[in-house]
């Protein structure tokens, strides 16, 4: 049921341009924003963002976002007795803790803990999957949609960009003091989710896993992405017993994710060149480091995806060497890009794959592997 309600409004949810679904959906939408001399960026957080309300307040304020998309009445009524059920059916208990010596729990105690429960009374809950979504719709009803999503009040704060992640927010404004007041309106309008003003800067401000930099002289938004203190990243051990394919495959995907999150090619280097120095302070094997060096960001667009639109076909074959060669030489005879992962299904299973490029000879191809 959590489950199936989350699913409902993620449907709605999507159709607000000012929710962030990710640090590359926020690359995407402020990449292009002009910016001035005056620009300010600024970053505010939800307080208690999942815990933030009672279930009065939560259900009148999704019953109006709804309201707000015009969903059917019949679909309401289902989403709102899901939701109020949901609500009314949230209880925590004290978790197990063991004696002071280390003991295991008696079963006294597990008795008491088990018979003392509460109901939870605010808030949408804390992991469930309906509770992002829940307090989304919440959040929007309730404050955004008086005030942020009204665009003469954005024009007549000068706002040229308004996003949030869930308890994160970002504002760009081109004038110091009106950008304040919208936030001021933005707190002041608040029902019951509490704002907080985290920074406030001509300068720069991080945000998600990206810093957004004002670059003046070139009237743009700089965006390098950021490695937060708690992120250790540290490479896997080349004895470890993950797949070959997470050994060979997560590092390159780092890189390529480089290049999603950056403004520019070169910004993407940069932070590139940073992550191998990373890995090789933190003892990546030789093969880690090269797979990472060998990574062309140039190849890959804002989605961080391959620019080769040449269509590929993949065969996948039980391996044997009688198999690799026949495959070798009638393929060869035909002018195509061809990769055998030999190696792989030499070390690894007992499979491997043919990946070739559709181009003037491909059905040729196809036609030659039929007959063998």
């Amino acid at each position: 049921m959590s489950i199936w309600l989350s699913h409902q409004l993620k449907t709605y949810l999507r159709r607000i341009d000012s929710l962030i679904v990710d640090t590359k959906d926020l690359v995407q939408k402020i990449r292009h924003i002009p910016i001035k001399r005056c620009t300010v960026l600024i970053k505010c957080d939800v307080k208690d963002f999942y815990l933030s309300g009672d279930h009065f307040d939560l259900t009148l304020a999704v019953s109006n976002f709804l309201e707000f998309f015009k969903v059917d009445c019949d679909k309401k009524g289902i989403i709102m007795d899901c939701l109020e059920f949901l609500l009314d059916n949230q209880f925590v208990q004290k978790p197990s803790t063991p004696g002071k010596d280390g003991t295991p729990e008696s079963a006294e105690d597990r008795y008491h803990r088990l018979c003392n429960c509460w109901q939870v009374l605010r808030g949408t809950g804390m992991g469930l999957p309906h509770s992002g979504e829940v307090a989304d719709a919440a959040m929007f009803a309730s404050n955004e949609l008086l005030w942020t999503h009204n665009v003469a009040i954005r024009e007549h704060h000068e706002i040229t960009f308004y996003g949030r992640y869930r308890d994160d927010i970002i504002i760009i404004g081109d004038n110091i003091k009106k950008a304040h007041d919208f936030f001021d309106g933005l707190r002041k309008g608040s029902k019951f989710f509490e704002l907080k003003l985290e920074e406030f800067s001509l300068v720069s401000v991080r945000f998600l896993q990206v810093t957004i930099e004002k670059n003046v002289q070139k009237g743009c938004i700089d965006i390098r992405p950021f490695r937060k203190k708690s992120n250790q990243g540290i490479p896997l051990e080349i004895t470890s017993s993950h797949p070959f394919a997470t050994h060979r495959g997560w590092p390159i995907s780092l890189v390529r994710n480089l290049r999603s999150i950056s403004s520019s090619v070169g910004i993407a280097k940069e932070a590139k060149d940073e992550l191998v120095q990373h890995f090789l302070h933190n003892g990546a094997s030789p093969l880690t480091v090269h797979l990472m060096k060998g990574t062309d960001l140039l190849a890959m667009n804002y989605n961080g995806k391959s620019t080769d639109n040449v269509p590929k076909v993949w065969f996948t074959v039980s391996f044997h060497p009688i198999w690799f060669e026949a495959l070798r030489k009638a393929i060869g005879k035909i002018n195509c890009d061809i990769q055998l992962s030999r190696i792989l299904g030499e070390l690894f299973g007992r499979v491997f794959q043919i990946r070739i490029a559709w181009k003037a000879g491909g059905q040729k191809i196809c036609d030659r592997l039929v007959n063998l």
